[in-house]
Order: structure tokens, then sequence, then C-alpha cells
């Protein structure tokens, strides 16, 4: 389905939501303090299974510094810009959600097989979730043929060359790996739960 370029309007509200939280982090101790991380919501697997479930989506708004933050807003901002007008506002947060939640569920019940029991923070589960999302849409015909806005032809590479560059990076240590595989499978159903009907017309703006 295609149609005029709609405005990234939930990109962008994302965008500001994550600085606007990075800077209250600044406020109340700092990113690299982590009292400041864990008070905010960081992903801390014993005591989210001791209850404490809104670390799961919290720990997705934190970062741990300026470059952190930056990297994460980029992809974000970058496959936003194409992925949002193909899909509608709605489903990209609904997708970004779902992704992040993916991620910290993966990383809090792996924890113990995998000895990950440390802190975690990041967009980068909710990132790898729209990663995933943008290579089904690029690549796959029953896809591509529901989008509101059809995907440009050259982001197939580009998707692909992105996905390579997520499971290099997720073998670096101190990468929460567990993060980018939780996020990566749930925006991957997700994006198939999107394309299991017809999408409906997108509003006019």
């Amino acid at each position: 389905m295609t149609g005029a370029r709609r405005i990234p309007l939930g990109t962008a509200a994302l965008v500001l939501w994550l600085a606007a939280v990075f800077g209250l982090e600044h406020l109340w101790g700092g990113p690299s303090y982590t009292p400041t991380l864990a008070r905010m919501g960081a992903e801390l697997p014993a005591r989210i299974r001791d209850g404490e479930l809104y670390r799961l989506l919290a720990a997705t708004q934190l970062h741990s510094g300026v470059l952190h933050l930056f990297m994460n807003l980029w992809v974000l901002a970058t496959l936003g810009l194409f992925l949002e007008p193909a899909l509608g506002s709605a489903r990209l947060l609904i997708l970004y959600v779902i992704s992040g939640l993916g991620g910290s569920l993966l990383g809090t019940f792996l924890s113990d097989v995998t000895s990950a029991s440390g802190m975690s923070v990041g967009a980068s589960g909710a990132l790898a979730g729209l990663l995933t999302a943008t290579a089904v849409s690029a690549w796959w015909p029953k896809a591509s043929a529901q989008l509101f806005v059809s995907l440009p032809g050259s982001l197939k590479p580009i998707a692909a060359i992105n996905m390579a560059i997520l499971v290099g990076g997720s073998l670096h240590e101190g990468v929460d790996y567990l993060a980018h595989l939780g996020g990566a499978l749930a925006g991957l159903l997700c994006a198939l739960w999107f394309f299991a009907g017809t999408l409906p017309a997108p509003p006019v703006f």
C-alpha cells in the first residue's frame, strides 16, 4: 500500500523521551553512578524476580553515558525514519515496547543460566526489535504489500548489514547480548503479528 510519506511523530517522541530521562539521570546523581540507575529502574534480575516488574520496561529507558545514549538515539532515528511511515506510529510504539520487554525478560529469566546477573540498562533490545521488523518489512513480500508507504529497495542491504553488526556487537564483552536476542525475537514475532492480516488504511495527517 503506497501513499504520502507520514511524519515520524512517534520516533520523535521516543527520542525526546529518552533524552529527557537521561537528563533526569544527571539531576539525580549521574548515569555513571550505579545507585542512581538502580533507583530509576535498571534491570536487576534478582529484584525483578522478587516482584519489581516495572524494571522490565524502565531499564529500556535508561542509559549509562552520553555515548551509549547517542548511539541508541542515532539508530532509533535512522530506523524510525523508514519504519514509522511504513508501519504507522501506533505500531511502531507497540513494536518498540514489546521488543524492549522481550529483551529484559530474556535477560532476567536466563540470568542464572548465563551468569549474566549484573545490572543492565539501555534501549538496545527495543532497537534490535525495530531492526528485525525492518528486515521483515523490507524482505517479506507479504509484508511489503501491506505497508502504508513502500520502503526503498536500498533498505534491504542496509538491513542485512545492520543485522550482521548487531550480531557482531552482541559478542563484545560487557554487551547485554540477551537483551539483543530477546528484543530481536520479540520484534520478529510482533512484525509477523502485524502482517498476519490486512493493515487498515492509514489516517490522514
